[in-house]
């Protein structure tokens, strides 16, 4: 994003010499050439409709209204963090406070996938010990009802397994989702 500059506020010219150390007379021309080659960063306050640009080389932040103007600048990282506007879910432009809160809760999220998860896979093994003890009943048993009977009790299982294995399978694709996030 360009926003063509029309001019720097006088605030701006006393930040360049109080921030960055060029001389006052310099000031002005210098941020307009910074300004040519940088970079946008983000929208400042939305209700002032300021944009940030920062220029690599001279390592220096502005702020540019929306009149155009150059309302002041920084030397170094912006003093605020600001949420880039291509990726508006940036985790990291988060203040500290919030972004512990949603790794706290990012956490506990985690430990919960891990607790349900380990449930199924209990589940899953003590049905699996049924089916197992099914074949050994089927085995012992000469009957032809009774193998049937006992056939219809191992397809059970089977199919409340699989629908266990499918719910493990979801509880661990979610809880990678907020693994990779954390």
């Amino acid at each position: 994003m360009n926003i063509a500059v029309k001019g720097v506020t006088n605030h701006a010219v006393d930040r360049a010499v109080e921030r960055i150390g060029i001389s006052r007379q310099a000031a002005a021309n210098h941020l307009k050439q910074l300004m040519t080659t940088a970079r946008y960063i983000g929208a400042g306050n939305e209700s002032k409709n300021r944009h940030i640009f920062y220029h690599d080389k001279s390592n220096v932040s502005m702020v540019v209204g929306k009149n155009g103007y150059v309302i002041t600048c920084h030397k170094g990282e912006m003093p605020m963090r600001f949420v880039d506007m291509q990726k508006p879910y940036d985790i990291v432009a988060l203040p500290s406070e919030l972004l512990s809160a949603v790794k706290r809760k990012a956490n506990a999220l985690l430990r919960a996938y891990t607790k349900d998860l380990r449930a199924i896979e209990r589940q899953v093994a003590e049905i699996e010990l049924k089916i197992a003890q099914c074949n050994v009943k089927k085995l012992r048993v000469h009957n032809p009802e009774t193998k049937a009977l006992i056939d219809g009790k191992i397809a059970y299982f089977r199919s409340v397994a699989g629908e266990l294995t499918d719910k493990q399978a979801e509880l661990q694709q979610k809880k990678d989702e907020v693994s990779a996030h954390v």
